[in-house]
């Protein structure tokens, strides 16, 4: 095997086992239901994207190889779905943050985005 080879699979055989998802959760409080949206994703160098979360299949822990969907109009979008979803008006509240982890530093990241919002019924 060439090394180019052994380095793609290594970077294959890591990202199959750090995979990145989707997951869109709605917790109904007592003063408010609250939507939350989680995406990860790995990459390499903390640029090339290796696995990130399958915004079409959220809560089925499915990832895209070497595609970036870390990405604040992404978890708008399902934010979007879920309103409707759950037949609320509108939205309030909105708030989105991303965390950083280096899993081998510099080599490897995982990156997770995280969004939330209260249902205005």
């Amino acid at each position: 095997m060439t090394t180019l080879a052994c380095r793609a699979c290594i970077i294959a055989a890591l990202s199959a086992l750090f995979v990145g998802c989707v997951n869109v959760k709605t917790i109904h409080g007592e003063d408010a239901d609250v939507v939350t949206i989680k995406n990860e994703g790995y990459f390499l160098f903390k640029c090339v994207p290796l696995a990130s979360g399958d915004p079409d299949n959220p809560n089925m822990n499915r990832y895209i190889m070497f595609a970036d969907t870390l990405k604040v109009k992404t978890n708008m979008r399902l934010l979007a779905k879920e309103t409707e979803r759950m037949g609320a008006k509108d939205v309030s509240d909105i708030a989105t943050f991303t965390t950083e982890e280096s899993v081998i530093p510099v080599l490897f990241s995982r990156e997770t985005m995280q969004t939330s919002a209260r249902l205005v019924w």
